[in-house]
């Protein structure tokens, strides 16, 4: 279990399917040493070390439909489209409170992904050194063009899936020799790769012309996600990876406000935990 690390991709509201396999872990007192999360998945990842079971269905499906979480009023006002004061301070801190004191003391390792605008790499902040974790997850949350950069550590910071969307690689460097992968897309997924429309072009360059690396990171987003992809299918042949997603094309979309389909991907994710956990219990002691 020392060399295994969970990776957890990003999503949006996706993530419940991540967040339906998690509960299912936590039910079975199953964790590993190392959790790295990107947006979403970090915030997923957060709950689970934390040990906070049931709180990853509360915090999304319980509150999507709260006109603080998603408001396209508020984005045309300029705050932008999520409430991320709502999201990152008054849920964990009110609503439904984040167990800092078991999160803090927890044994493993939890990193959370951000992109610092200025260089458009992907930074990694560790639970247990960094200066300010909450912001840390804020700012691996924040979507370019519909919320806020976040200043942290002297960086302006955006969405970790800018930059790294699924990192595994930053988790092999970090020595784990295996891992576990859970994604928020299908099997045979892959984004488009083609040229920018010149409106999007325009969008990227009015928001961002003061950070070229940032946009460089933004243009060959998605080309970086599929080449990730395709490394990790390679990665899983040679049995160093297990990847748990969904099996068929998925509805949801990143701001989905359907709790009954919301509910029905958590309940795919909590289910193939289930009928896989043998698998992922033998993965894990097979290195």
């Amino acid at each position: 279990m020392l060399t295994t690390g969970l990776v957890l991709e990003g999503g949006g509201l996706r993530c419940v399917f991540t967040g339906g396999v998690l509960e299912y872990f936590m039910e079975q007192s199953f964790y590993v040493s190392y959790v790295i999360g990107v947006s979403a998945g970090a915030c997923s990842g957060t709950s689970y070390v934390s040990r906070q079971r049931g709180r990853n269905k509360q915090v999304t499906i319980g509150y999507v439909r709260d006109p603080r979480y998603i408001s396209y009023l508020s984005f045309l006002r300029g705050k932008g489209l999520l409430g991320m004061d709502f999201l990152f301070d008054e849920i964990p801190n009110k609503l439904v409170p984040l167990d800092r004191l078991a999160l803090k003391s927890a044994v493993e390792k939890m990193i959370v992904v951000a992109t610092d605008c200025e260089t458009g790499n992907a930074v990694y902040f560790d639970k247990d050194v960094c200066s300010n974790y909450d912001e840390a997850v804020r700012a691996s949350s924040s979507l370019p063009f519909v919320t806020p950069s976040v200043e942290l550590d002297g960086m302006i910071l955006v969405d970790g899936g800018v930059a790294d969307s699924i990192p595994i690689r930053k988790s092999i460097a970090d020595g784990n020799q295996k891992n576990i992968i859970i994604l928020t897309r299908e099997r045979g997924y892959r984004k488009p790769v083609r040229q920018s429309s010149s409106i999007k072009k325009w969008l990227i360059k009015r928001y961002y012309h003061n950070y070229p690396n940032l946009i460089k990171a933004l243009e060959l987003r998605n080309q970086r996600y599929n080449e990730t992809l395709d490394y990790i299918e390679e990665l899983e042949k040679q049995g160093k990876v297990l990847i748990i997603q969904p099996k068929a094309p998925v509805t949801v979309n990143r701001l989905d406000k359907d709790t009954n389909k919301l509910e029905e991907f958590y309940l795919q994710g909590y289910k193939q935990a289930a009928n896989r956990f043998q698998e992922i219990v033998d993965f894990t002691r097979s290195i």
